[in-house]
């Protein structure tokens, strides 16, 4: 979460990446999709919807756990905490790059979920449908219960609610964890660095180039100090436990497929599922 991640700001230098990653290449060719983008003010975020969501079920908004300004640790959840159905007063613009003008304002009343444990997202349940947001031409992500594998090079594109742009990169490497201040994500990616940062990045989804597929969201970056591991310049780790500093303006971005794994038969968030590991 690094300090370039968001806008959010805390005593203390907020690192935790609040990745408010780079506004660097801001693609210009044609694109299959409008991509919604949700700007929260501070972070950046997504209307996405589940495999089997329907047109007229509540819409979904997604963004960085850390960008959910609550929990014991300087405003964010600790490791360890989660925060599941809590009444909220949010708010974000949504649209596509494309439209200036005409945004959407969706409201949040409940957080579903957020944690910065093992991963780093929040899920806001909005005032709006998904039949509703389609007919102001939002064109809505699908975080699939599978993700697609990625391979070494594989183009991705982040769509940056904060700036209303899309950033086109590639797909480097997963790895087995990423260690920042007292945080752990399993299972992390890193993404090709860009030239130039901008502030609003953190909680941008990252999704597979042609399609509508949420692969992961962006949440950190190192921030080039030298201080290894510490807030906003995290380490990867591997497999054997052999910890490196993350390369320098490389973005960092966690799976989320596994809130699947929380929802119920009625597709509710179920913290005490057996298969629920977050």
């Amino acid at each position: 979460m690094s300090q370039f991640f968001s806008d959010l700001r805390v005593s203390l230098h907020l690192g935790t990446a609040l990745f408010t990653f780079f506004s660097s290449f801001a693609f210009a060719g044609s694109l299959p999709f409008e991509y919604g983008l949700a700007n929260l003010g501070h972070c950046s975020g997504a209307i996405f919807r589940l495999e089997d969501s329907r047109p007229e079920d509540t819409a979904l908004l997604l963004t960085a756990g850390h960008c959910s300004k609550m929990g014991s640790f300087h405003g964010m959840p600790a490791p360890g905490e989660r925060f599941h159905d809590v009444p909220v007063d949010v708010s974000a613009k949504v649209g596509t790059m494309n439209q200036d003008e005409n945004l959407i304002e969706v409201h949040s009343k409940r957080l579903i979920f957020a944690t910065m444990t093992d991963t780093d997202f929040a899920v806001y349940e909005t005032d709006k449908t998904y039949a509703e947001l389609g007919a102001g031409k939002v064109d809505v992500l699908t975080l699939p219960r599978v993700p697609p594998s990625l391979a070494a090079g594989d183009t991705v594109v982040v769509p940056v609610g904060r700036t209303f742009s899309i950033i086109e990169t590639q797909f480097v490497q997963s790895v087995e964890a990423v260690k920042e201040g007292p945080y752990l994500w399993k299972h992390s990616m890193v993404l090709n660095k860009q030239q130039g940062l901008g502030p609003g990045t953190s909680g941008a989804p990252v999704v597979l180039r042609g399609t509508k597929m949420i692969v992961g969201l962006i949440n950190s970056g190192r921030d080039g100090d030298d201080t290894h591991c510490s807030m906003s310049n995290p380490c990867l780790v591997d497999e054997q436990g052999e910890v490196v500093p993350a390369p320098p303006g490389a973005p960092i971005a966690q799976p989320i497929h596994q809130l699947y794994d929380c929802l119920d038969a009625g597709r509710k968030f179920d913290l005490k599922l057996p298969s629920c590991r977050l």
